[in-house]
Parts: C-alpha cells; structure tokens; sequence
C-alpha cells in the first residue's frame, strides 16, 4: 500500500492555513452574477411568500433575509414548467449553489432530480445531493451513464454544514469531472476516468426537482437555514462568488491517490441516507488549487492548527478504509483468476444469441449482440426506413405534411419519395373574395368592426347599440332595427346590454319599480302596485267607525269617529291616557267626550317601611323615600326636621334609617361648642401633636416656598409675599419661590428670553421675550395669489380660499381622490377642483391583472381575455395541445407533456396533441390458411406473387423481374433470364448451334439469349470439279469431277466462299482462270482422299461447341490444301 509522502502532507497543511476562520462566507464575500438562466428555488417555490413550517430569519449577508425550515415543511416540487425550462436549457453540465446552515446532529437533502419511471424500479433518485451534519459527509447519488445504474460518491473533507455554522457551497457536475466550492477554500476537483464513473446528465421527459426533501422520505428533510438555493443549466465552472487573492481556474492537477475511496466513513447505519459501498474508483483524482500564500493573523492560528489536525485525522480514515478495500480487491482477484473466461452471450426474446450475432428486430432495425449487450440500430439500405428529405427537412415514412415553400401543395413520404398534391379549395358562397397571406386558398371578404373582424355570413349585436342586429355580407356591414314584442303595459327599462324593455318591472312617469313595490298614484283613495310590468289600481278600503255619527275631514279617505278637547288639548277617539298633572287618573276619550278613573286604591303593597312617590307616578315605590313629608333619594344622607346636628339619618331601597352621632375626645384643654356642629371644636391648630396659637405663622418642613396661619382651629397656608421686580412678565424658575425676569411668563406660556413667537390670543401680533418682558407688534400679510382671499379663524393673514367637495372643506394645494371616479386625482387651486387621470407605474410583469385603476397589478394574470391568479394551470385559449402556466403575472405556455408509447410507430390522431399507439391489427385468412399481420407469404395458386397481410387485407402483387435484353430468353423460376434460349419450344445452353427447322442449309446459334440464324458454312474446295450436295459441293467421285470439268470451262464459286456469318460482307468471288481448265486431272485414288479429309474436317468442326462461331471455309480449305497439293500441268495450246 502506497503512503502519502511528505509534500503531500504539507501541502495539505498549507491548503489548511490558507482558509478562512470557521469556513463562514463572511462580508467580504459578496455574491456574483453567474448568468441569467440560473433557477431560483427559493422563489420558485414562494418560500417568500407563504409555505407552511419556514419562517424568516437573519441570514450571514445583510439585507437579504434567510429562511427556517422546521421538521413540519412539506415535500416542495418545483412547478413542472421549470423543469421543462431545466431539460430545454441544460449544457452538458449542472450547477448548484447553496448558501445554508443546517442543524446540529441532523441529516437531509439539499436537492434531488426525480424520475418517477426510474424510481419505481429501483427506487433511487436519478441525482441527490445530501448533507449529514452528524456523520460529516456531503454525498452524491447519481446514474452511471454507461449502465444507468445507480452510483454514489463522498466528497473529500467532508460537510460543510457540518458544524452547525453558515456555508456557502457549489457544486460543478459534468461527466467527466465534479468540482466543488465551500467558502473561500480552495476549490476540490474530481475526475471520472472510467466508463463506469462517468456521470450520466441525461434528463427523462418526466424529471421531477424537489428541494430540501426526498419525496416520500420524511426523514430526509432538511433542518436549518437557508438563504441562497440556485441551479445553473450551464454549471458553474468558477465559484459565484468573490474571493480575495483566489484564483479558481485550475492547474495541471496532481492526483493524491490513483485508486480508492478518501472520503470519511459512511453515513451512520441509522441514517436514512446511508449510501452503499462505493466502488474502487469512485474518486479518480483529488485535486485541490492552492490560493496566494497570505501569513494569518495571530489570533486565528490556534484555530487554523485545530483543523489541520482534525484534516490529519481524517486522512487518516480514509487510509484506514483504503487498506480494508485493497484486502477485499485482493480477494476478489484471486477469485477472479480461477473462473473460467466466456464470451457472454446475449437473450433476445428468449432464444440465446451468440457475441457477435446480428437479426433484424423488424424491417427498419437490425440488432446486433456485443459483449452480452443488445443493441439495435436502423437499417440504412432501405428506403423506408430512412425517410424523405423535403426542403431541408426529415420526414419519417408516411409522414403527411404541408411543403415548407410552398403551403399549397399536400405532400407524402413513401418509401423514400415525396409526392406532392395542390390541395383543393372548397367553393366560396360570395361576391367578394380577398386573399389571406400566408394561406393557400382565399376566403370571403370580412367586414370590420371597430377592432373586430366579422367574418362573411356572421350575425352580431353592436356594442355601441344592442338594438341593433348587423350581418357582414360581402365586406360589407348591414344593420337593421331589432323588433321588441309589447308583453305588458307599462314594462321596465332594457337590461345594461340589451335591446328590449322587460316585465320583470315598470317604468312609469320616469321612474322604476320592482314587481310587487307600490305606486303612488296622486289619488289619496286609490292604492297602486307593479305587478310583472303593469300598474294595477284599487280604490282604498276603509275600516268601519266605531262610533255612531263618524266625520269625514277634507284630504282624508276614509271617515272616522270624533276627537276629544283635554286642557285645550286635542285628544283622539278612542286614545287613552293619563293627565300630566294628575298622574293618578286614567282617562279615555269616547266619541268626544272624556271619562276618567283614580288609581289609588289599585296601587300593590310595598315591601318597604318609607316608600316614596316619584315625579308623574301614581303609587309609591320603594326606589325613593318618603319621611316627615319630604322626599329623599336613594343613598341620601340627611338631617330631619325638628333634630339637632347630631342626628343623621340614610334613605336606602325605601326605608329611612337614623343614629346619632358620637363626638371624639379634642385634643386641645379649652374646646369651643358650635350650634351648627355636633361635637365640641379646639380654637388652636393641632400639628404633629403641638398645639399652634391662633394667628401663628410657621413654615412647612420641605416647603420653603409656602408659609402657613392658624385661623379658627385650622392652618391656613399660602405663597409668601415676593420682593417686587422690574419686568413686565416674569416667570419663576424651578426650585425658585417667586418669579425673576429670566423668562417670560405670557398667557400661561413660558418663553426663554430672545425666543420670538406669536400672542395665542391674538394672532396678527407677533411677540418677543426680553429680559422678562414681551413685546410685541403687528404682522405683515403678504399679498395673497387670488382675487378672493378668506381669513380663517385663528388666522391673521387672509388666505385664498379652499374648495368644498360633497360637504368637506379641502385646502388649496391638497390632492385628493375624485369621489366620483376613484381611477382620477384631484387638486383644490384658488376654489377650484381640477381632476385628471392618475399617472400609473409600468407593470413589472408582461400579463398583469387590470387593478381599481392601473392594469399592473402582477399578483395574477391575464390572458386570452381571461383572468387567472397566481400560480393557475388553464389550457391555452387557441391552442388546446398547449398548457399555460400563470406566474407573478406571466404566463408560460408549454406543449403538453405526452405519455411514453410502448410502439414502434405510434400515430397522431386528428384534433389530437398526442401520439397515440394503433389498435392492434387483425390479422388475414387467404385460400383457407391464416396470417399474422404484417407476414409475408407466396400465392398458393401461382408461387411468383408475393403477398402481404395488412391489417385484416391481403395484397398480393408479382415478383418483379429486371427487363432482359435478349430475344429468346429462357424462363427460370418466376423472371426470364438470358442465360440460355428458348426457341420453338426447346431449351438451348448458350454457344449451342443447330439446323434451322425452316430452313436445312442454314445455321442457327443460341448465344446470351438470342437466336441467329445464317447459311451454312461450306469448305473451299481446291478440287477441279466438285459435286454439288444439297447445300455445299463436295469431291465424290473421280469421274463427275471430270465430266463436270470437260462440260463447263468455268466453274461456279463453291459455296465455301460465302460469308461466314450474317453480320460479315460477302467474300469477292474467285474469278475463273484458263489456268485451271488446264489443270490436269488427278487420278480418283489421289482425289478421294483430300474429298474425304475436307468433309472430314466440317463434320469435325460442326461437332465441336466453339466459344465463339465458327470460322467458315478457311479452315477446311487450308486442309484441301495440305492433302491435295497442286501438281503440274501442261501448258494448253
């Protein structure tokens, strides 16, 4: 096992000293800017607003709050339009950002990108980034991109949350390398060597993000504060913050260890975020970029030493698990060596495939096995399976679509061709056509109105007027009078928005009633109501009098009976009352005359000894008392008649009781009796026990200002008399007993001497205090602005006057809202109100709600003419395979997201959004035998039509044959094929030659199909006299010769200087010479030889099957010759 060396150790050690104190973010760290794609999940998720379990806090950067999340958070997803944002916008790398503080002793995730596919698999997060504060390790859990299997990681040094202090973390993520950022640190760099090390980015249509949390895993939870939570699409390849003198662009990086794992124990075994094992090269390289060298200050030594030997500790660890793994590799390596080396083969819908065997999966795709891998690609020698190409544009098979250059033309993929069609208009209906830019056919001519478009034929009601009714014929706009039906008399007004008049009121005079509500109807005696739009009248009843001669009086109705006179007082029939002054008599007034009854003897008991009679009450009651004729209240405390002072009697819920009074001993020797006093008094003043004479003076303890007499028995105290002084308006100062000039005392005011103020009690005079007396003198107005000026009470200047709004006075210059139309602000200006528009800020969002007056309010959305609030999903008002997503007032509109199809081929159903699979297809039954659909088969009544079985229909067509170019081909199979011949019937090889049937003396040859016939090929003769044969002449007998020579001095040409073929020109024949009738004869015996050796020589040459036709004669000819040499002859006279 390899050990650190000592550079390395010191290296480390520097590293150590060169971070920061407590690894906080501290104020010299101010974040920066690291593009505008990044994801704000705090936002995102309206943490800010209102989440349940966060509340706010003070966080490591002032001005920017943090947030708490307690144990009761939910589960937070970010809303699916961001990660459609995420899947749109990801580089090839990720990034997050975290500035947090988690809890001591806790464990939980920061973030994590959720598959729901993979999950419920194998359950396992595609990415999570988790931190436990009680093991001190931050984890990765991510997907190795060869396998998609699920991996983990630790990274070096552990958590920085750790230590339940304030963080700031960022994390790099690319395939082949993760970089990581805490603090002011230098930056840590992983590499990924390996196939299975290389980090899988691939992001699945159904990516979930959730924060703080696993779903579904309670204990996973974040515990602490969180102040910054961001993801960058692009990562961060340089920390996003500033750090001074520290450079994050890497170096050469040096490698601590080649092989292992250096991270710190693994998660507790109670912790559920404990991660698996992780393999041998999980950590490739460790890297780490060392900042400027900076001396630290003496007070952080002892801390930066502290972490230098709790980082000993942990490499310490970590070697101690790298020792441990290298024994089990070890094992594994020896068990290793002792299995047997296979290839491995592959499965494929449950038959074995050898390494290297390649099928066709369907008619596009051909699989291939790969080291026990399945792995199919498309065929790229057939047609249809590649598409078309159109413009520019990839076309899958079949795919119908519009040409992109022209949207007139309908085109089709089939087989690798485009066929394109001009789509059909359909016929219009009008006058008046208009063409519309961009489309194909044209269209009726609209009309327009205001900012709406009619189209031909369309009906509306104007805005301006809903009693009209306006149809668009031809571009133009005709509008006619709508008819009302009359269902009623006296009908209520048209609704806002409507045409005709209602029953559901009346209208009458001018004025609206509700059905059922009365109407006056001038006529004291008639009684009128709306009743479903029409104005009922009836006469008005009248009770009946109860008197016998009742009085009618003028305006009045009905007649009633006559009224009483009281104490000239007029009292109505039938009234009943009792007399003020006489609150004992009850009266009743009875067809004008007035009877009345005393009460006394129908007055109750009372329960108390002195009951009293109250004022405009018949019987006593118990409330008051009554003694010795003279009434008293409750609690009153009186004297009787008749009884001295000493007697003092108590009224109380009716009874009177009374005592008399005991008097004290006097403290004086000499007291004095008082007729208006029960008890004896003392003519001196008793204080504390001393008696003071009458008329003494003395001086209260601790009051020197207050100077006290005895008069009559009792003290008497007052201010002493102050020394007169020589202001007018002196003011005493505190602790002092009389006034001084330093202030000024003025209409219970104190001034300061020099201050200048105004008199309260007269405004127009403007006063100063000097040395303890005021003065003062009048006011200058100042010409006022308008030509009406008012003085205000309490004013001593006139000012112009304000301006009254519905009753309330309003000052001049003051804005105020119209009370008439909230969405305008008004100003009073010399008396008059003057109202414009409120001036409304921009909207800070592009689809706010419209508010009371201004259209910014962003706290929803709208759109389409619709209005949603904040955080809404509706379907997109035109197109319904979008969904839309309202936002702090902006709206994202986003194709649906479609469901995974299990086929090959799915199909998009019209007016649908999203591809669905075909019904499986039904198979066919042909000539009695059934079919899978899609199979092919040969025709059982002729073998060379192929047929195919499509969806329950069979297509049979002949195999295609590649024309031939020959005139007798022969017939192989299902095509023809000029590898032979066949001519009248008979199947001839190729270079075959044969007697034309028609014709004897000619030759036919079969060569590459064709047949070609042309006369037959005689020798050259050098006899002097052949015989002539059926087609060729030929030397048979001596004596023909010579008789055929003796008849004709000139010989025919033999036919063996004919041509030898079809194609080649006609030989010039040999004239004849006298030489050769002077030939001598040759004796038969010398002749016949050189006849047989010529025939001879054709028959053999006809037998053979030359590979090309026959010379002809030539041959022949040169063998007359070798045979038969020319003897001499005499020289004829």
């Amino acid at each position: 096992m390899a050990r650190l060396p000592l550079a390395l150790w010191l290296g480390l050690a520097a590293l150590s000293l060169q971070a920061p104190p407590g690894g906080g973010p501290g104020p010299e760290l101010p974040p920066l800017h690291y593009g505008e794609n990044v994801i704000d999940l705090l936002e995102a998720l309206n943490v800010t607003r209102s989440v349940r379990g966060v509340s706010r806090a003070a966080g490591p950067e002032p001005g920017v709050p943090a947030w708490k999340f307690r144990q009761r958070v939910p589960h937070l997803t970010l809303p699916w339009d961001y990660a459609v944002y995420l899947l749109a916008s990801t580089q090839g790398a990720l990034g997050f950002h975290f500035v947090a503080r988690q809890s001591r002793g806790s464990a939980g995730t920061l973030i994590s990108l959720v598959s729901p596919a993979a999950a419920a698999r194998d359950g396992r997060p595609l990415l999570q980034l988790a931190s436990s504060a009680r093991a001190n390790q931050l984890r990765l859990d991510y997907r190795a991109e060869s396998s998609m299997e699920p991996a983990s990681l630790l990274f070096p040094g552990g958590s920085p949350f750790a230590r339940g202090r304030w963080a700031r973390l960022a994390v790099d993520l690319q395939p082949h390398r993760l970089a990581l950022f805490v603090d002011c640190r230098p930056a840590v760099l992983l590499e990924r060597g390996g196939p299975r090390d290389t980090l899988s980015l691939l992001l699945p249509l159904d990516l979930q993000i959730t924060f703080a949390s696993l779903p579904g895993d309670a204990a996973s939870k974040f515990l602490g504060y969180w102040q910054t939570a961001e993801i960058s699409p692009s990562g961060f390849p340089r920390r996003p913050w500033h750090c001074e003198n520290l450079a994050d662009p890497f170096p050469v990086p040096y490698t601590l260890a080649e092989e292992g794992d250096l991270a710190k124990p693994p998660f507790d075994q109670g912790s559920p975020l404990a991660p698996e094992p992780p393999a041998l090269a999980d950590i490739r390289n460790y890297q780490q970029q060392p900042g400027e060298p900076e001396f630290p200050p003496p007070g952080a030594l002892e801390e930066r030493v502290q972490q230098l030997e709790e980082l000993v500790d942990g490499f310490g660890a970590m070697l101690d698990m790298v020792k441990a793994q290298s024994s089990e590799l070890l094992a594994r390596v020896k068990s290793l060596e002792s299995c047997e080396c296979r290839r491995p083969a592959c499965v494929w819908e449950g038959t074995q495939r050898e390494d290297g065997a390649t099928w066709d999966k369907d008619n596009c795709t051909t699989c291939i096995c790969l080291q026990g891998e399945v792995r199919c690609s498309a065929r790229q020698d057939r047609p249809q399976c590649l598409g078309c190409e159109y413009d520019g544009q990839r076309y899958q098979d079949r795919d119908v679509f519009l040409a992109p250059s022209n949207s007139c033309m309908n085109c089709s993929c089939l087989d690798g061709n485009v066929q394109c069609f001009r789509l059909i208009c359909p016929q219009l209906h009008c006058a008046t056509q208009e063409e519309v830019p961009g489309a194909c056919c044209p269209r009726c001519q609209g009309c327009v109105d205001g900012a709406a478009r009619r189209e031909h034929g369309e009906e509306w009601a104007p805005r301006a007027d809903p009693c009209q009714s306006c149809r668009c014929l031809d571009g133009r706009a005709v509008c006619r009078k709508r008819q009302c039906a009359r269902l009623c008399r006296h009908p209520a007004s048209p609704r806002p928005g409507t045409c005709c008049p209602v029953c559901d009121g009346c209208s009458l005079d001018g004025r609206e009633f509700a059905s059922g509500e009365p109407v006056p109807s001038g006529e004291p005696c008639t009684q009128c109501a709306c009743l479903s739009g029409n104005v009922l009248c009836k006469p008005t009843g009248c009770p009946a009098a109860p008197c016998s001669e009742p009085v009618r009086r003028p305006g009045e109705c009905c007649p009633r009976c006559q009224d009483c006179l009281y104490d000239a007082q007029p009292v109505p029939h039938g009234a009943v009352f009792t007399p003020p002054q006489e609150p004992c008599l009850h009266c009743r007034c009875q067809a004008g005359e007035v009877s009345c009854e005393r009460l006394e003897q129908s007055c109750p008991p009372t329960p108390c000894s002195h009951p009293g009679t109250a004022q405009g009450q018949c019987c006593p009651a118990c409330h008051t008392c009554e003694y010795k004729g003279h009434p008293y209240r409750h609690g009153e405390t009186f004297t009787p008649p008749g009884h001295g002072p000493c007697v003092r009697c108590t009224c109380s819920a009716g009874h009177v009781q009374c005592q008399e009074e005991g008097c004290p001993p006097v403290p004086c020797a000499q007291p004095i009796r008082d007729p208006q006093r029960c008890c004896p008094i003392c003519k001196v003043c008793v204080l504390a026990g001393e008696e003071i004479e009458e008329g003494a003076q003395w001086e209260p303890d601790g009051d020197p200002c207050t100077t006290c007499t005895c008069l009559a028995g009792e003290p008497v105290c007052g201010a002493p008399p102050c020394p007169p002084i020589a202001c007018q308006h002196p003011a005493r100062l505190s602790g002092d007993c009389c006034p001084t000039c330093a202030q000024c005392a003025y209409h219970q005011h104190v001034y300061a001497n020099g201050q200048t103020f105004a008199d309260p009690h007269s405004p127009c005079q403007r006063c100063q205090c000097t040395a303890g007396t005021v003065q003062c003198s009048p006011v200058a107005c100042p010409l006022p602005s308008c030509p009406r000026p008012e003085r205000q009470p309490g004013q001593c200047c006139p000012t112009c006057p304000g301006c009254s709004v519905e009753g309330a006075a309003v000052a001049t210059g003051e804005q105020f809202p119209s009370p008439r139309d909230p969405c305008q602000l008004c100003i009073c200006t010399d008396g008059v109100v003057s109202c414009s528009s409120r001036d409304c800020p921009g909207a800070l969002c592009a689809r706010p709600l419209p508010g009371s007056c201004c259209q910014n309010n962003c706290n929803g959305c709208s759109y389409g003419g619709k209005e949603y609030p904040n955080g809404a999903e509706f379907p997109h008002p035109t197109d319904h395979c979008k969904q839309c997503h309202c936002l702090n007032g902006n709206v994202q509109c986003l194709s649906r997201r479609c469901p995974p199809l299990l086929c090959a081929e799915p199909i998009l159903v019209p007016g649908g959004c999203c591809p669905q699979c075909p019904e499986p297809p039904a198979g066919c039954l042909y000539a009695g035998v059934s079919y899978q659909h899609t199979q092919r088969f040969y025709d059982p009544s002729d073998s060379c039509r192929h047929c195919i079985c499509a969806n329950g229909t069979v297509t049979c067509q002949r195999q295609p044959c590649a024309p031939v170019l020959c005139t007798h081909p022969l017939r192989q199979d299902c095509c023809r094929s000029c590898d032979g011949c066949l001519y009248q019937g008979k199947e001839l090889p190729n270079g075959e030659q044969f007697p034309d049937p028609a014709e004897p003396c000619r030759v036919c040859t079969c060569w590459e199909g064709s047949v070609s016939c042309q006369p037959r090929a005689c020798p050259l003769l050098q006899c002097p006299f052949p015989a002539r044969g059926p087609c060729c002449q030929a030397a048979s007998t001596w004596a023909r010769v010579t008789s055929m020579a003796r008849s004709s001095l000139t010989p025919r040409m033999p036919a063996a200087a004919a041509p030898a073929s079809a194609a080649s020109s006609p030989a010039p024949r040999r004239p004849a010479t006298r030489q050769a009738v002077a030939t001598p004869p040759v004796p038969p015996a010398s002749a016949a030889p050189c006849a047989r050796a010529a025939t001879s020589r054709v028959r053999t040459s006809r037998m053979e099957k030359p590979s090309r036709p026959p010379a002809g004669a030539a041959s022949s000819v040169a063998a007359c010759r070798e045979r038969c040499p020319a003897g001499p002859c005499p020289a004829l006279g």
